[in-house]
């Protein structure tokens, strides 16, 4: 989505991520579920300048972004990795011409 907003332009979009069910180990021993993330963004350009807000994983989904049936740490033992909790961040830029 584009409009023109203060002298400068407004643009704004979001997605919809899927990853599938996966294996998640070489032996095809332990299975991450599917999950589904969103994503967006809102930027205004001014020239060259432009500022923007990013956010990921809007909804705050909790999910493992990885995961071992077997530690290299603790034998015996399976090892999971939390995935990012929902991020935001500002970016500013110029574009060099």
């Amino acid at each position: 989505y584009e409009h023109p907003l203060a002298g400068g332009r407004l643009e704004a979009g979001a997605a919809l991520r899927w990853q599938s069910e996966r294996w998640s180990d070489d032996a095809n021993t332990l299975r991450l579920p599917s999950v589904s993330l969103l994503d967006a963004q809102i930027r205004w350009s001014l020239g060259n300048a432009w500022l923007g807000i990013v956010g990921t994983n809007l909804t705050n989904r909790r999910y493992f972004s990885q995961a071992s049936a077997v530690s290299a740490f603790v034998p015996g033992f399976g090892q999971a990795a939390w995935a990012a909790p929902r991020t935001l961040w500002l970016q500013a830029g110029w574009k060099f011409q």
